[in-house]
């Protein structure tokens, strides 16, 4: 069995073992976190079913010695002049002190997260993570340098110790932009020293 979660907050799992199935015995939902009791998103899907839903699987690179920092976006401090061509941005200065690896990552409440009298329909918003130097000028990262929340990273190696700053944009630049679907949490992961992250005001910044 493979715990799955939609974080969507609509349609519904009714294949094998899903929540209102017989299958499932008291003991079982116990072991499984009382599955089916609390409206979390989560579903248990037998490994063929997985199998015939999923293409692929990415694991974490999780270390328990990660010195973590975050910092929570504020709707407050969005660039809201839109133009066409132009993002919703929002700006996040890096303060790292020491030369080290560093795995930076985004987060964004689902839409069942909030409450029914919120327009959830863009929510979350389709946030990129763009990482820089003071210049404007992309960092060498591993992989792709820009990458999505919630499900992508920025990976780089021997992070200079200084100052950068990551651009926050917002991809669904038709999407209508409310208080809570704007916001975001940014967490930095560095292998050696806690790395200080700040929100600046946002500039209405257009790629060439």
């Amino acid at each position: 069995m493979v715990k799955t979660r939609n974080p969507w907050g609509n349609n519904k799992y009714n294949g094998p073992w899903s929540e209102d199935s017989a299958d499932w015995t008291p003991e079982y939902r116990k072991q499984c976190g009382d599955y089916g009791t609390k409206n979390i998103g989560e579903i248990w899907l037998p490994l063929d079913v997985w199998n015939n839903y999923y293409a692929d699987l990415t694991v974490n690179w999780f270390r328990d010695d990660w010195k973590i920092t975050e910092v929570e976006g504020d709707s407050l401090q969005w660039s809201v002049t839109k133009t066409f061509g132009s993002d919703l941005n929002s700006w996040i200065e890096v303060n790292n002190p020491v030369e080290q690896d560093v795995i930076l990552e985004c987060h964004q409440n689902p839409a069942r997260m909030f409450p029914d009298s919120c327009d959830s329909d863009n929510s979350p918003l389709d946030f990129k993570m763009d990482w820089m130097n003071t210049e404007l000028v992309q960092l060498k990262i591993e992989g792709d340098n820009v990458a999505d929340c919630n499900g992508d990273g920025l990976l780089i190696r021997k992070l200079p110790a200084g100052i950068s700053q990551i651009r926050m944009s917002d991809a669904d630049s038709w999407a209508v932009i409310s208080s809570h679907n704007s916001l975001f949490k940014l967490r930095m992961n560095a292998t050696k020293e806690p790395i200080k992250m700040t929100q600046s005001k946002g500039n209405n910044y257009i790629f060439k």
